[in-house]
Parts: structure tokens; sequence; C-alpha cells
């Protein structure tokens, strides 16, 4: 049988199961699901895309990829940037996972929300809300487009035991339930660890032990309480003491750092948006009158009130009450008082009225935006942040020569401390600025030309952060084929994992070359 015609059976059978309407082989759609973020030239294409509804035609597709040798690169929203998704072969078949996107249970008495896994963070937020609850886990910023699936492959900063039970397909096409969703008998997905914590093993695998078809997060009560307030540092190196004095504490459930250049853009939205911010401050408050304060707030301080500001550090504080919230928020005061000035908290009142945006992977002027973070110990934060700023410091020269811009971000939640150095550069934009840019901004930016040169630039300064960052001691959320994974862990985890994978993927169908497992055979 000739490739062609081998192509065309293959086609016609995962036809047969998703439907003609959501199976393409369509030259643009090839293209996005064969690229993220980081947008390579010469890049394989896959050989169609597949968008199944349920779990059930999930199954089927594996099967028949199965039987005719086909890889299998599984997808959500797409907004990474390590490849994770991106085909080794051209006999590979993408699964769009994004129709199946349904709420299937809200459960608050046993406090836990299980939604399919191309659902996004926003309506699983939304769900959550509508019982007066909320994921224990925040989700990524992108949350408005990306999917729970990704972060369950991908893995997120913050509490991943908030993810509480799976369903997923294995490459031979075997669907399997973790946690207490998988036990006979009064079946309901409350409970994680039912013997050996099955659910962890397939978090962060990044799609390749199995595809996610349904992800449980564990829920948590609204907090009655919240207090929220940002402050200005000098330095990131005193930003980042400061956010690991008040993490170590455990008194806030969220904080950003931002450098001085993100925290001026980051409030400047058009009309529109900022009608959108306000109406979110408002409704989103637990109170009428704290969001109508909070709203006020944001209008008599201005868009220009941040222009002044060095790096800010917002911070997000829940209480069980609004006393409990604002005693916590004293504390942070004190934490903060010996290096910084408190400043208008905008930004920190909309991100917590609205947690979700994707307005950030391009930049104001239409900018392509390529970032690489690190997750460190707080005991690290001052250290790395201080070899981050003389990293870029010294490029600084290169940067502007090529007009080659960055920002810098820091988070916590929890006792981690993750930075994320970010770069941007005019060049052509892709298919997921496409799919997720407002069209009106999108048809401003779309007319830029591509320049290979400075992007290949990008790539290299990137590549110098990630040996910083690898020297460093830094762990990784989603691995994909960029993060030197198998330098990172020690062998014999190296070699455990290895032998899951020939166990359950025994063929290496299932996003090969992640992790750096071999395509041909990504076990040897």
């Amino acid at each position: 049988m000739t490739s062609s015609s081998l192509a065309q059976d293959v086609y016609a059978a995962i036809q047969n199961v998703v439907g003609s309407g959501h199976l393409s082989d369509a030259d643009e759609v090839r293209r996005e699901f064969s690229e993220d973020l980081m947008g390579f030239e010469g890049a394989i294409r896959v050989a169609m895309v597949a968008r199944p509804a349920t779990s059930l035609e999930v199954s089927d597709v594996l099967k028949i990829a199965a039987a005719h040798g086909y890889a299998v690169t599984s997808r959500g929203a797409g907004l990474s940037y390590t490849k994770g998704y991106t085909p080794q072969s051209d006999r590979t078949i993408a699964l769009d996972l994004t129709r199946m996107n349904r709420v299937v249970e809200c459960n608050a008495d046993d406090m836990y929300l299980t939604c399919e896994a191309g659902a996004t963070w926003q309506a699983a937020l939304d769900a959550a809300y509508r019982v007066d609850m909320r994921p224990v886990l925040i989700g990524p910023i992108s949350g408005s487009a990306s999917t729970l699936g990704g972060a369950a492959s991908q893995n997120v900063l913050g509490a991943m035991h908030g993810m509480i039970g799976l369903e997923v397909v294995l490459a031979d096409g075997s669907i399997v339930r973790t946690g207490s969703g998988g036990v006979v008998r009064h079946r309901s997905n409350f409970y994680r660890t039912v013997g050996p914590d099955v659910t962890g093993l397939f978090l962060g695998d990044t799609g390749s032990y199995a595809i996610k078809t349904q992800v449980t997060l564990q829920l948590e009560p609204r907090p009655a309480g919240c207090a929220l307030a940002s402050f200005s540092f000098a330095r990131l190196d005193e930003l980042a003491a400061a956010m690991s004095r008040i993490a170590r504490q455990g008194l806030a459930r969220r904080l950003i750092g931002m450098d001085p250049i993100k925290t001026r853009t980051a409030s400047k939205v058009g009309l529109d948006e900022a009608g959108r911010v306000l109406t979110d401050v408002v409704q989103k408050s637990r109170s009428l009158r704290k969001g109508l304060s909070e709203a006020w707030s944001l209008v008599r301080s201005g868009r220009s009130s941040l222009d002044d500001a060095d790096w800010a550090l917002h911070v997000f504080v829940d209480g069980f009450d609004q006393d409990v919230a604002d005693r916590k928020l004293a504390v942070i005061r004190k934490l903060c008082e010996r290096d910084s000035v408190e400043i208008d908290a905008n930004v920190a009142i909309a991100l917590n009225a609205g947690p979700y945006s994707v307005r950030g992977f391009l930049g104001l002027q239409g900018e392509r935006w390529l970032p690489i973070h690190g997750i460190f110990p707080l005991s690290r934060a001052v250290e790395v942040s201080k070899a981050v700023h003389a990293f870029l410091a010294e490029r600084e020269a290169v940067m502007a020569e090529h007009g080659i811009s960055h920002c810098c971000c820091v988070f916590s939640e929890g006792p981690v401390f993750c930075i994320e150095p970010m770069f941007y550069w005019r060049d052509e934009l892709g298919p997921l600025h496409a799919r997720y840019l407002d069209p009106s901004k999108y048809e401003r930016f779309r007319h830029h030309q591509a320049d290979p040169e400075t992007r290949a630039i990008v790539h290299e300064l990137r590549d110098a952060v990630k040996t910083l960052f690898l020297e460093a001691g830094a762990l990784h959320g989603q691995i994909g084929k960029y993060y030197d994974f198998s330098d990172m862990v020690d062998p014999g985890l190296m070699a455990l994992l290895t032998k899951i994978k020939s166990a359950v993927d025994p063929d290496g169908l299932l996003n090969p070359g992640n992790f750096g497992w071999n395509v041909d055979r990504n076990c040897a």
C-alpha cells in the first residue's frame, strides 16, 4: 500500500468516527496544529486534524492510529511554547480536544467539579462560582482560552493536588479513570488517591502517557474576605526577598511581580476592555459595596497612575471574613515597608476580578512574544533574580541593536518562586495569533513581515536563559521537547519514567519526542 493510499484509508476511518465536519487535512489547519507560540520555520506538518466529541471517539481514533502506525499529538488551546504538541513525523494525527468542553458535574456537597478536558479555566471558574465555590487551583493567566486538559498535561504553578481525578485514554484506546472515580461501587470523583496516586502519574506528562478526556478539580468555598494591595520596589531582588517573606508565612493566596514596563502596560487597555474590567470588578465581588468601591478606585486613579512605578508586587489575600483578610494584609505591609512604597492596586483589582486573559501574548505594538520560566525554592529567589537581571543587562546592547525588548514577571502560589523573562520583537504573526487576538487587533498587525534573523537571535537568548536556569537547578512546567529533562533529573528517576512510558505506550505513538524520548522507538 502506498503512503498516499494509507493516508486516505486512515482519513476515511477517522472520518467515520468524528464526522466529516470534524476532520481536516487543509494546509492552514495542519500548519496551526504543527506550531506553537515558538513559531519555527520548516516545521513538519501533521497529516490531519481530528476534533473528537467524546472519550469513545478519542479511543477509536487512537485505535485507528495504532493499527496503522500513526503518531498522535493532542492539543487544547495550543498556547504553549515548548513544542509539546508539535509533530516529529508527517505520519501524525493531531487531536483538537476543544469540542470536549462540557461541565460534567459540579458537586458542591462533596466539593469537586468534573469537566471535559477541553473546557477552559474560565468555564470551570464560572461553574464553581454558580454554587459559591472556586477551584483550589487557580490555573494559568491564559485561562480564558487555556484548557483543563492542557494544564493537567503541562503542569501549572500552584497546588497540583487540586486536580483530584482524571479520565484518560491510553495509546491502545483503553479508557482509565483515576482516583475515586475509578472505584466500582458508588462511583464519585471526590478523592484523589485510591492506592497509588495514579492521578499524579498522568499530571505533567505533556500528553506522553495518555490523552486526558476529563479532569476533576477540588473545590473550596469562596472566601468572605478579600484584601488587595500593590507595592513598588526599586529592584527585582528586593521584590523577590519580600515575596519570599510573605510566602513563607502563607499570608497570600497569590503573589505576582512585574517589571516597570509590564506594570505600566498592564493598565493600558482600550475603552471596551476597560469597560469589561469594571463590569467584572463589580459582578465578581462578594458584595456590591466592595465591588463598587474597587471599581471607583480604578476610575479615580486613572490610566497613568502606575507610570512612575518600578518593580510592582501585586498581593491577593483571602480571609474567613474581611477582618481576617485585612489583618493578613497589615502583616504583609509590615513585611514590605522596608524596601517599598505602596501604590494604587489597579492591576491587583483587575486581575482579582478577571484572572484570565490572552492579551499579553502580543506586545502593544504587535510584537511577537516568547517567554521562558524557571521554578525555584524560596531560598534561591534573590540569587536567581540577581542572575536574571545581570543576564539581561549584559545583553541590553545586542537586544537594542536588533529591536528586541524584554520584560520579566515573578510569581508565587505557595512556597515556590517562579521567574519568567520574556522577549518581544517585530515579526510575522502566526495561526495562534489569528485564532485568539481580537479581530481588529489582528488586522492591525497581521501585515508584519517575517524576520527570521531577529527570531533566531531571540531563540539564542532564550536558550542562554535555559542554560542559566539549568545550572541554577530550575524546575519547569510544560517540559515538552524544549527543556533538557534528562539533564534535570536523577538517572534512576529518568529510567523509571521511561519504563512507565514503555508500559503505557510501547510503540511510542503519543506525543513522540517529549522528554527526549526517541521518535522511532521512544524508549530506546
